[in-house]
């Protein structure tokens, strides 16, 4: 029998418009001294340094992680006065931005909805923290159709470390040999 693990983005949504919603969100609570293009250019380019970063070496934990730093170059940038509790709403702020600008592609949930019909178990396997996987999937409907979501925040270690691989097969209790991942890029 052949699992199917999935990941959530550039697999079964599209997240278009992230560092310009964050932008936006930003400019109208913080004031901030700059264009909200050269907001969304900072969050933009500071989001793909730092996942990078964090990925290659091994140390991604979760979206609300990376977010939150983020958030501190984007606080350093512009000399904003934000403590840690300001800090820790941005970065939930930044992470649930991920449930308002997410799209479905459009032949996701007929594809589901197919492999559904042929028995095919599906789970999600993912870098963003369990509660936003879910949050999105469960906006377009799609929740549904998975067994489970194995993510990097509840696992402690992210793709590509073969940690999280191992526990999503662990979980959906069959073997290497039977589990197939799906995925895009990330970020």
């Amino acid at each position: 029998m052949v699992v199917l693990f999935m990941e959530v983005v550039d697999t079964l949504a599209s997240l278009e418009g992230f560092p310009q919603e964050m932008a936006s969100l930003i400019k109208r609570e913080v004031d901030v001294k700059a264009s909200e293009d050269e907001v969304a250019a900072l969050i933009a380019s500071e989001w793909v340094n730092r996942y990078n970063q964090l990925v290659s070496s091994g140390n991604y934990r979760s979206l609300r992680g990376l977010a939150r730093d983020v958030m501190m170059t984007v606080v350093k940038k512009y000399s904003l006065g934000l403590g840690g509790r300001e800090l820790e709403y941005w970065g939930d702020a930044l992470a649930n931005a991920f449930v308002t600008v997410a799209r479905i592609y459009d032949d996701v949930e007929p594809a589901l909805n197919e492999l559904s019909n042929l028995g095919v178990p599906m789970y999600i396997l993912t870098n963003l923290d369990n509660d936003i996987a879910k949050k999105i999937l469960l906006k377009n409907g799609l929740l549904r159709f998975f067994k489970g979501v194995v993510s990097s925040d509840l696992t402690r270690v992210g793709k590509p470390n073969v940690r999280i691989f191992n526990a999503a097969l662990y979980r959906a209790k069959v073997n290497k040999e039977e589990g197939l991942m799906v995925m895009g890029a990330f970020l």
